[in-house]
């Protein structure tokens, strides 16, 4: 990740380690029906994004957390779990929208944060089956219109277009966030945080290394070491337990992915992929 956009979920993580909002976590979990398994705010955000298939829990701990910010009730510390609970989502919206934002990166921190804050004081809990979703997806229509307001402006530049249609595909294939978010958390555990950015990065939003190695602020030679690093760990994990390609092919279809990846690389010829060939093999 950009530093920008890494150092805000780093302030938000940080906000709920203090020992105030340990303490208010504490009176809040003796109180709140289903808050009694987390000993600390870390362990339940953790929750959130763990792989648990347990989604009629997960939507049941962010209604009330949403309840919380709605009734005023420790709403820093609710809102705080709440966005740390649903990062793999926001951070596809971040990758998704940065090219739109670029070089002001900042600018588009601030417009997930100021739709996310607004959306979750205002959804209507009885009107919305899945929160997780809701608000995930709710957040990037509130970028896509900030975009239009702070960015594009009345006049509308050459982006105007491509950006309706963006706003079109999101609202028709509301999926495309849980996709992303569920590839995300399919990684993570294998590669690490940061390195499961890379990978989704390079391999599904179609940016080189080099690429890739700007927005996450790092050099362009530890990208490559990096996912290179990342793509031997999950060829052993495929070929350790086959059904880790299984889940990767049906969400994005990252074999589709990585063929075109690879390829793409091939015939622009800067900058191969290396080990794409291993990862795909099952």
């Amino acid at each position: 990740m950009r530093p920008t956009w890494k150092v805000l979920h780093q302030k938000v993580a940080a906000s709920v380690r203090t020992p105030g909002a340990l303490a208010r976590f504490e009176t809040l979990r003796k109180r709140l029906p289903g808050f009694e398994p987390f000993e600390t705010p870390e362990h339940l955000f953790q929750f959130l994004t763990g792989p648990s298939p347990d989604l009629d829990a997960k939507d049941e701990l962010l209604r009330r957390l949403v309840e919380l910010v709605q009734r005023q009730e420790e709403q820093e510390l609710a809102g705080a779990v709440l966005w740390l609970g649903l990062r793999p989502g926001l951070d596809s919206i971040y990758w998704r929208r940065l090219r739109h934002f670029l070089p002001g990166e900042s600018d588009l921190c601030s417009c997930i944060a100021e739709a996310f804050v607004s959306l979750v004081r205002g959804i209507a809990l009885d009107k919305n089956s899945r929160i997780a979703a809701a608000l995930v997806r709710g957040t990037e229509r509130g970028v896509i219109d900030g975009y239009r307001l702070t960015v594009v402006g009345p006049a509308r530049d050459r982006h105007s277009d491509e950006l309706g249609k963006c706003a079109d595909e999101a609202r028709a294939k509301p999926s495309l966030d849980e996709e992303l978010a569920a590839l995300l958390l399919w990684l993570r555990p294998l590669v690490g945080d940061d390195d499961a950015v890379l990978v989704v990065a390079v391999l599904v939003m179609g940016e080189s290394q080099r690429e890739a190695a700007l927005r996450i602020g790092i050099s362009h030679d530890a990208a490559r070491k990096r996912y290179r690093r990342a793509l031997g760990t999950l060829r052993r994990a495929i070929a350790k337990r086959p059904s880790h390609f299984d889940v990767a092919r049906a969400r994005l279809s990252l074999a589709g992915s990585l063929t075109c990846s690879t390829h793409a690389a091939r015939a622009s010829g800067p900058e191969p992929t290396p080990g794409c060939e291993a990862v795909a093999a099952e």
